[in-house]
């Protein structure tokens, strides 16, 4: 008893500290971001359990239990909430997809002898995937019912440097996974040193980042390519890069970082990640605006549970009671059921649960992408300046 008071009073204490700095809002907005679309993971259950038999823990892990490419009945699940609710503007939840643009392409690395990195655009991976082949269709229909607005998350979800390395090395769970067309080991899983795999600029050395600026500019110029605009935001995988990229993602049009509390940095030579703290207004030298998250919404992180809800609708109250907009982190893989169907329905009921209470407690709010809430911010930042 007394220890779920003591928690109770910890977990109000932090999410007060996430709001005391920041931009004023007059307005209660509210922004749904999530990573990882366009990402293999878990290629499919047949995988999950041959993995699992060659004793690799993948259940031990939400995101391999059920994240993986969403299907056509995903994304037509999640577009019908969506469209089931507005703000007091007209307007339904949006959820701001950030996306990877590649997928590595295994049997060419492999022909490598793993000594070159090769990658494939998402859109073709998805036509590789005899379920999937008409999925993007579903992605440009989102867009234009301003239901789902592809964002930058990288152009892959690897370390590269990092996984071939291991894979040159014969670490036997990453081959393994590498035979099965995945690689999204975490920690947690598997030991893979210092770096987890899914960290895309992480870097063991200072001299893997112009490698780094090269694949976001190629990943940038691929996101136009493929949606037809830029993207005007971005957050980085694992939320670690170093602020030597901000100028390359300056200069291909990226105004808004999203990001957790801290920015982590590469180790190089550490063996700890340096934290640096950003909040939602903040500025760097490119006039570039933080956007930092405050809310969380994760049921399939949560087995499912209706405290997650609750928890979301706090995180929210506290936030407005800041005056700061409600930015929530919700994963891909709240809303797929390529692995496990029930994964996708539970979590479905949870948001809609949480839709239902965000527009009773607060009316007056308003739904909005990042790029419009960072638009926002960039105009409010105007006239007090």
């Amino acid at each position: 008893m007394i220890s779920n008071i003591v928690n109770e009073v910890k977990t109000a204490v932090a999410t007060n500290l996430r709001n005391i700095r920041g931009i004023h809002l007059c307005r209660k907005i509210v922004v749904f971001e999530s990573d990882d679309w366009g990402s293999i993971r878990m290629p499919s259950k047949k995988v999950f359990d041959k993995l699992l038999r060659e004793g690799v823990p993948v259940d031990r892990c939400p995101f391999n239990r059920f994240d993986s490419l969403a299907g056509r009945d995903d994304l037509d699940a999640l577009f019908s909430v969506l469209s089931a609710f507005r703000d007091h503007r007209g307007n339904h939840p949006v959820i701001t997809a950030n996306s990877v643009m590649a997928n590595p392409d295994f049997e060419r690395i492999k022909e490598s002898g793993y000594n070159t990195y090769y990658y494939e655009p998402f859109k073709k991976t998805l036509e590789r995937y005899p379920k999937l082949n008409r999925v993007f269709d579903m992605w440009e229909q989102g867009i234009d019912k301003k239901l789902f607005f592809p964002q930058f998350h990288g152009r892959e979800h690897v370390n590269i440097v990092l996984w071939l390395n291991l894979l040159r090395s014969g670490h036997p769970a990453f081959i393994s996974a590498f035979e099965h067309q995945m690689w999204g080991l975490g920690p947690n899983l598997v030991d893979s040193g210092y770096f987890n795999i899914q960290s895309s600029f992480d870097a063991a050395s200072y001299l893997e980042i112009p490698l780094q600026k090269e694949i976001l500019r190629k990943g940038l110029e691929m996101f136009k390519n493929t949606f037809g605009f830029e993207s005007m935001s971005f957050i980085a995988n694992n939320y670690i890069w170093s602020s030597e990229l901000n100028e390359t993602l300056f200069s291909a049009g990226v105004k808004y970082i999203q990001g957790m509390k801290y920015q982590l940095l590469p180790l190089f030579d550490h063996k700890t990640h340096v934290h640096v703290m950003h909040y939602t207004g903040d500025l760097n030298n490119l006039d570039q605006i933080y956007i930092r998250r405050n809310a969380s919404f994760e049921p399939s992180m949560h087995n499912h549970s209706s405290d997650c809800v609750d928890r979301c609708v706090k995180e929210i109250a506290v936030s407005f009671m800041w005056k700061r907009p409600a930015v929530i982190s919700l994963h891909r893989l709240n809303f797929v059921g390529q692995i496990d169907e029930e994964n996708r329905k539970k979590s479905l009921v949870l948001f809609m649960e949480l839709l239902r209470k965000i527009l009773a407690y607060w009316p007056d709010v308003e739904f909005m992408t990042t790029v419009e809430l960072g638009n926002f911010i960039h105009k409010n930042l105007k006239r007090q300046s």
